[in-house]
């Protein structure tokens, strides 16, 4: 299934719920929570909230050709903002949207006489594939905030160039943000080419469908690269630590990394459970290190995730 097929399921699942101001689920939607939480199930990329920023997200095409799975927006006139209202194309010149006028999830045509003339603009935010692709119109190679003049600009394109990474809406890679371990992970499985699976026996309490991280999760479970907490959780949207990420690049790229006798870290005993992998970044130069200490707690940022992971492939290359 497509991210398309999936993203036009998810909605076509909804219809007949009521409509609610400020919901997005999974009881109840208002025009944009719908469209919100239907992209929520495909990607880890931060989506707009509301119709008005939504406008924003794929390229504008013309209403002529709009079909399954475009984004169609509105201005209804009842407040200032605008577009103000959008729903999702299925069939020809029909929608899924919901509205306070029928206080429902409804298909209906936009064709009609209410809809027609209140038209603002058709976004298309998938390939002909049925791929999602957010990212608007702008083709440069490079992300509007990773200039070639930044520390990591390297590490951040070679992935942007393998297809590992895609960034935010208007072309933003956001390189000082925390990464969380589940966005780690699913950048981690691509750039080692390991297939995500379908996620099947569940083993945390905090991972469960339809969260879009539940199979990168398993996928990674069963591949031995995780083991998550003691007391049976994952904790997918908590930040990532430089001895965290280190194990899960190691184990992924190379599960045979030796033991150490003795540490070369001041911070890292040998008893520690990521004494090995603290090493193996080490030599690998994973990290920009300082004397002697290895800071095992440091949160990663995006951009030094993409340092790590691209010295790790550079020397198993």
């Amino acid at each position: 299934m497509t991210d398309r097929d999936q993203f036009l399921t998810f909605c076509r699942t909804q219809i007949g719920k009521p409509y609610a101001l400020g919901q997005a689920g999974p009881n109840a939607f208002d025009c944009s929570g719908l469209i919100f939480a239907g992209l929520m199930e495909l990607t880890d990329t931060e989506i707009p909230r509301i119709s008005t920023d939504q406008f924003s997200l794929g390229k504008a095409i013309d209403i002529q050709e709009a079909g399954e799975g475009d984004l169609i927006f509105f201005d209804t006139g009842w407040i200032d903002r605008k577009p103000n209202h959008n729903g999702v194309c299925t069939e020809e010149k029909k929608m899924i949207n919901a509205n306070g006028y029928y206080n429902t999830v409804k298909e209906e045509p936009y064709s009609s006489d209410y809809w027609s003339d209140k038209i603002w603009g058709v976004r298309r935010i998938f390939t002909p594939n049925g791929a999602l692709d957010i990212t608007g119109e702008n083709q440069s190679t490079d992300f509007a905030d990773v200039p070639p003049s930044h520390p990591y600009y390297e590490f951040i394109t070679e992935l942007k160039e393998k297809g590992v990474i895609k960034g935010y809406p208007g072309n933003l890679f956001r390189p000082d943000q925390n990464v969380t371990r589940a966005e780690a992970l699913k950048i981690i499985l691509l750039s080692f080419a390991l297939p995500i699976q379908e996620a099947g026996e569940l083993h945390f309490s905090d991972v469960r469908p339809p969260a879009w991280y539940t199979s990168i999760v398993e996928t990674a479970k069963n591949l031995g690269i995780i083991n998550g907490y003691p007391d049976g959780t994952f904790r997918p949207n908590a930040v990532i630590t430089r001895a965290e990420i280190s194990k899960v690049i190691c184990e992924a790229g190379n599960g045979d990394i030796p033991e150490v006798s003795e540490s070369e870290f001041a911070d890292v005993p040998t008893d520690a459970w990521f004494c090995k992998y603290a090493h193996e970044a080490k030599r690998r130069d994973m990290f920009s290190l300082v004397h002697n200490v290895f800071l095992p707690k440091k949160v990663i940022s995006r951009a030094t995730m993409c340092r790590a992971i691209v010295m790790f492939l550079r020397q198993d290359g």
